[in-house]
Protein backbone atom coordinates (compact mmCIF):
# COMPACT_ATOMS: atom_id res chain seq x y z
CA UNK A 1 0.00 0.00 0.00
CA UNK A 2 2.95 2.05 0.62
CA UNK A 3 4.68 2.07 -2.65
CA UNK A 4 1.29 2.78 -4.29
CA UNK A 5 0.89 6.11 -1.90
CA UNK A 6 4.24 7.03 -3.29
CA UNK A 7 3.88 6.33 -6.85
CA UNK A 8 0.85 8.10 -7.18
CA UNK A 9 2.10 10.82 -5.00
CA UNK A 10 5.96 10.97 -7.50
CA UNK A 11 3.06 10.97 -10.49
CA UNK A 12 0.86 13.87 -9.00
CA UNK A 13 4.52 16.21 -8.69
CA UNK A 14 5.17 15.37 -12.14
CA UNK A 15 1.54 16.30 -13.53
CA UNK A 16 1.85 19.70 -11.40
CA UNK A 17 4.99 20.64 -13.17
CA UNK A 18 3.85 19.87 -15.91
CA UNK A 19 0.81 21.97 -16.01
CA UNK A 20 2.21 24.78 -14.15
CA UNK A 21 5.27 25.02 -16.19
CA UNK A 22 6.57 28.95 -15.98
CA UNK A 23 6.18 31.05 -19.23
CA UNK A 24 8.90 33.47 -19.96
CA UNK A 25 8.60 37.14 -21.41
CA UNK A 26 10.96 36.82 -24.26
CA UNK A 27 12.44 39.47 -26.86
CA UNK A 28 15.35 40.08 -29.29
CA UNK A 29 18.79 40.41 -27.36
CA UNK A 30 19.10 44.13 -29.04
CA UNK A 31 16.31 45.15 -26.38
CA UNK A 32 17.70 47.45 -24.20
CA UNK A 33 15.19 46.84 -21.38
CA UNK A 34 15.67 44.06 -19.05
CA UNK A 35 12.40 44.27 -16.47
CA UNK A 36 9.41 45.77 -17.60
CA UNK A 37 6.60 46.22 -15.46
CA UNK A 38 3.29 43.58 -16.15
CA UNK A 39 1.08 46.56 -17.14
CA UNK A 40 3.51 46.92 -19.87
CA UNK A 41 3.25 43.65 -21.29
CA UNK A 42 -0.33 44.10 -21.51
CA UNK A 43 0.03 47.08 -23.21
CA UNK A 44 2.69 45.47 -25.87
CA UNK A 45 0.52 42.75 -26.33
CA UNK A 46 -2.53 44.31 -27.22
CA UNK A 47 -0.80 46.86 -29.33
CA UNK A 48 -0.79 50.40 -27.02
CA UNK A 49 2.53 50.07 -26.90
CA UNK A 50 4.19 50.35 -29.87
CA UNK A 51 7.85 51.28 -29.14
CA UNK A 52 10.72 50.36 -26.92
CA UNK A 53 12.07 53.43 -24.32
CA UNK A 54 14.95 53.56 -27.31
CA UNK A 55 12.03 54.09 -29.91
CA UNK A 56 12.73 50.97 -31.88
CA UNK A 57 9.31 49.29 -32.84
CA UNK A 58 8.07 46.58 -31.27
CA UNK A 59 7.49 43.44 -33.25
CA UNK A 60 4.73 41.00 -31.47
CA UNK A 61 5.51 37.04 -31.82
CA UNK A 62 2.88 35.02 -30.71
CA UNK A 63 2.17 30.77 -30.69
CA UNK A 64 -0.64 28.95 -32.21
CA UNK A 65 -0.42 26.30 -29.53
CA UNK A 66 -3.77 26.59 -27.91
CA UNK A 67 -3.01 25.47 -24.45
CA UNK A 68 0.46 27.84 -24.02
CA UNK A 69 -1.57 30.77 -25.76
CA UNK A 70 -4.03 30.37 -23.65
CA UNK A 71 -2.22 30.25 -20.29
CA UNK A 72 -0.11 33.02 -21.39
CA UNK A 73 -3.78 34.93 -22.16
CA UNK A 74 -4.67 34.31 -18.98
CA UNK A 75 -1.52 35.69 -17.22
CA UNK A 76 -0.38 38.44 -18.59
CA UNK A 77 -3.21 40.14 -20.81
CA UNK A 78 -6.40 38.63 -18.81
CA UNK A 79 -8.24 37.53 -21.51
CA UNK A 80 -9.81 34.81 -23.02
CA UNK A 81 -8.61 33.12 -26.76
CA UNK A 82 -11.73 34.56 -27.79
CA UNK A 83 -11.53 38.05 -26.84
CA UNK A 84 -7.78 38.31 -28.10
CA UNK A 85 -8.94 37.38 -31.10
CA UNK A 86 -11.66 39.74 -31.38
CA UNK A 87 -10.07 42.24 -29.88
CA UNK A 88 -7.13 42.30 -32.57
CA UNK A 89 -9.62 41.73 -35.57
CA UNK A 90 -11.43 45.02 -34.42
CA UNK A 91 -7.64 46.80 -34.44
CA UNK A 92 -6.81 45.77 -37.84
CA UNK A 93 -10.48 46.97 -39.10
CA UNK A 94 -10.02 50.12 -37.80
CA UNK A 95 -6.36 50.47 -39.05
CA UNK A 96 -4.96 50.59 -35.34
CA UNK A 97 -2.62 48.29 -35.20
CA UNK A 98 -1.43 44.77 -37.42
CA UNK A 99 -2.10 41.70 -36.32
CA UNK A 100 0.92 39.97 -34.39
CA UNK A 101 2.67 37.14 -36.44
CA UNK A 102 2.15 33.91 -35.35
CA UNK A 103 3.62 30.19 -35.20
CA UNK A 104 2.91 26.68 -35.52
CA UNK A 105 5.85 25.78 -33.46
CA UNK A 106 8.16 27.46 -30.67
CA UNK A 107 11.54 26.81 -33.07
CA UNK A 108 10.17 29.31 -35.60
CA UNK A 109 8.66 31.61 -33.18
CA UNK A 110 12.62 31.65 -30.82
CA UNK A 111 14.25 32.35 -34.95
CA UNK A 112 12.08 35.11 -35.29
CA UNK A 113 12.55 36.73 -31.93
CA UNK A 114 16.07 36.43 -31.86
CA UNK A 115 16.65 37.41 -35.85
CA UNK A 116 14.13 40.60 -35.56
CA UNK A 117 15.34 43.35 -33.67
CA UNK A 118 12.52 44.25 -31.20
CA UNK A 119 10.58 41.34 -31.59
CA UNK A 120 8.49 40.12 -28.65
CA UNK A 121 6.72 36.97 -27.37
CA UNK A 122 6.74 34.45 -25.05
CA UNK A 123 8.01 31.23 -24.30
CA UNK A 124 8.03 27.60 -21.63
CA UNK A 125 11.07 28.33 -19.51
CA UNK A 126 11.93 24.85 -20.67
CA UNK A 127 12.54 25.44 -24.08
CA UNK A 128 14.65 28.52 -23.86
CA UNK A 129 17.88 28.71 -25.47
CA UNK A 130 20.41 31.47 -25.62
CA UNK A 131 19.48 32.98 -28.96
CA UNK A 132 17.06 35.76 -26.88
CA UNK A 133 16.68 37.47 -23.83
CA UNK A 134 14.26 36.36 -20.67
CA UNK A 135 12.58 40.15 -19.70
CA UNK A 136 12.40 40.30 -15.83
CA UNK A 137 8.73 41.34 -15.23
CA UNK A 138 7.59 43.22 -12.27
Amino acid sequence: MGKIAIFFMMGMVLLTGMVSAETLIICHPGVQETTIPQNTVRKIFLGKTTRWGDHSKIHIAVLKDRDAHALFLKRYIRRTPSQWRGYWKKMVFTGKGIMPKSFDATGDSLTYIAATPGAIGYIDADLLNDTVKVLNIK
